[in-house]
């Protein structure tokens, strides 16, 4: 029998759970053995509710809370969202790409018996020979239990390591490569009602959006043969999802999936991707005689395509999918055939944030696929050409963080200060996605590149994360610099969020609402990103800087109800600054 993520029953260790009011209870966590001893845990069926997984970092080396600080956090963090004095929020960027998009409220969290998922808890500890195993066989199962979950709740507070001696965060959290494959096999699960929440703090809860999945195996991990059986277990829930696909017929879908693996999910695996699951192959084509040709046949078969120059109900071609797959001879072969080197996709591919006309280059530097991306520019493509956002593929290779991409689209005579809607540079555009080498690479081509609202950008959309801020910082980027929106487009987003947030507050409305004349710190208090205040604290940010709403920092600290830590952080400072006289 076969479960949603593609192992066979009998296979799993079983799926041990504590009822969400029992965890709320804990004082402390206790290994598997003893809540198994005290008779705590419940062995879930989706039958029984819903199901949480919760995902996060170890804060030491032998037990993942010595201090239960994750452990306040997260009791803290889902009180609050079942009293509804929290609600989770949609991220800034998710609602200028995607728009208004519904959140989990209180009474969907209480609408059925809720369960948890938390590895210490479920999974075996001890030393023994038996528990060992049996540890081996619920990893392995991790995609099942994935699977089986209504939530998955990556809990990523700002705190210290115990032995490591540094601070664990979303931004750590998304390089670690285990974590990397647990948000992997929420995308690759058999279901596609899933809802992924950020927990930072208590007061603050956030739906997770992020455009470009990290391949698991290009994250770190502490034990590197892990590398080798995450990438085991791609290959099931790989196989498990594209089977769910050809049986719903989502063929689009089942294309893309079958395409992507080696440039996405396989990335830095020495593995085969599969190679598809459509039947009946049979071509008149010699393999030998005549190989590309025969590669293209079957190419076109295992996509459900009857002609090298088809499109699909999606607007995709056989070259944009070949351009995915970033398989040179493909492209090639296509190219042959009279595929087009500045086709594009004709519809919004909305969840990759992909706009309509969206062209075969920004797909080659979106999948970081450099000898298709050179094989296209050598027919011709136009690195000019802009999509229904008015953005070219160097603008996509800024968000991509694909450097070579860059450099490569630069020598064919791209422009590194190129503009897209809502009036966001290029260089901006790195800067909103973290693209840290895209981000070194733009300065390098064109060291004249304008840093003006580079932080903002940085803190706005991303989270903040420490190396691009620390990066703008060195570059000299001012850390007093106060935002007002550029272009017309840009101004009217701004506008109408701010008049939305009076009667429909969100993330987005919050930001519109203080965006003029604020400084970076507020921008990263505005959007949640406290992790890096101190950051910007020890660069000289000021705290008595107002907005046009002559709100400081502070003010906003309270507004969205910071963590008291930070509005201690910047009580200390402040008081610093009023001491920082000199007399004669």
């Amino acid at each position: 029998m076969r479960t949603p993520s593609g192992l066979d029953i009998l296979e799993e260790f079983p799926m041990y759970t504590l009822l969400l009011s029992a965890f709320l209870e804990l004082v402390e966590l206790s290994a598997h053995e003893d809540m198994i001893d005290a008779k705590r845990l419940t062995i879930f069926d989706e039958s029984m509710g819903k199901a949480m997984f919760i995902s996060h970092q170890w804060l030491a080396n032998q037990h993942p809370d010595p201090q239960n600080k994750q452990l306040q956090v997260l009791q803290e963090g889902l009180r609050n969202l079942l009293a509804g004095v929290a609600q989770v929020s949609q991220p800034v960027q998710s609602e200028l790409f995607h728009g208004r998009m519904p959140c989990p409220t209180a009474s969907e969290f209480k609408s059925t018996p809720l369960y948890v998922w938390y590895d210490f808890l479920c999974c075996p500890q001890d030393a023994s020979e038996c528990a060992s195993r049996n540890r081996q066989h619920a990893i392995g199962s991790i995609p099942s239990y994935v699977a089986k979950c209504k939530y998955f709740v990556v809990l990523c507070p700002a705190l210290t390591h115990a032995e490591q001696r540094v601070t664990l965060s979303y931004e750590t959290w998304t390089g670690r490569g285990w974590c990397r494959a647990e948000k992997m096999a929420v995308d690759l699960a058999a279901r596609n009602d899933s809802c992924t929440i950020i927990i930072e703090s208590p007061t603050h809860a956030k739906l997770h959006f992020h455009l470009l999945r990290s391949p698991p195996a290009m994250g770190t991990f502490t034990v590197e043969s892990d590398r080798t059986r995450i990438g085991q277990m791609l290959v099931h829930m790989v196989w498990n999802k594209l089977l769910y696909y050809r049986e719903a017929g989502d063929m689009h879908s089942y294309r893309l999936l079958l395409n992507e693996q080696k440039s996405r999910w396989f990335q830095g695996l020495s593995m085969d991707p599969i190679d598809g699951l459509v039947e009946g192959f049979v071509t008149d084509v010699d393999p030998f005689d005549r190989p590309r040709e025969f590669e293209l046949a079957r190419f076109l078969h295992q996509n459900g395509f009857q002609s090298p120059l088809e499109r699909d109900a999606a607007g995709w071609s056989p070259i944009c999918f070949a351009v995915v797959k970033g398989s040179v001879d493909l492209v090639q072969s296509l190219l042959a055939h009279r595929a087009d080197p500045n086709d594009a996709i004709t519809k919004p591919k909305k969840e990759l944030a992909m706009p309509k006309r969206f062209s075969l280059l920004s797909l080659a530097v979106v999948y970081h696929n450099q000898g298709v991306l050179e094989t296209l520019i050598s027919a011709r493509a136009d690195v000019h050409a802009r999509d229904a956002r008015q953005a070219t593929a160097i603008m996509w290779a800024a968000v991509a963080n694909d450097a070579i991409g860059i450099r490569c689209l630069c020598q064919a005579r791209a422009d590194p200060s190129d503009s897209c809607h809502p009036g966001i540079s290029t260089l901006q555009a790195a800067c909103s996605f973290a693209s840290l080498d895209a981000m070194a690479e733009l300065r390098s081509q064109a060291p004249s590149l304008s840093l003006k609202f580079c932080l903002h950008y940085a803190l706005m959309f991303q989270g903040g994360f420490y190396e691009p801020i620390s990066f703008l910082i060195q570059a000299r980027a001012d850390v007093n610099e106060q935002f007002e929106a550029e272009g017309k487009m840009w101004w009217l987003v701004m506008k109408l969020g701010s008049l939305r947030h009076k009667f429909s507050p969100s993330r987005l409305t919050l930001l519109s609402y203080h965006h003029a004349g604020a400084t970076p710190l507020m921008f990263s208090i505005l959007s949640g990103s406290f992790g890096v205040v101190p950051l910007l604290l020890a660069a000289g940010a000021r705290l008595d800087v107002r907005n046009s709403r002559k709100q400081t920092s502070m003010d906003l600290a309270k507004i969205v109800r910071a963590p008291s830590a930070l509005l201690q952080m910047q009580q200390a400072q402040s008081s610093l600054e009023d001491d920082d006289t000199f007399f004669i």
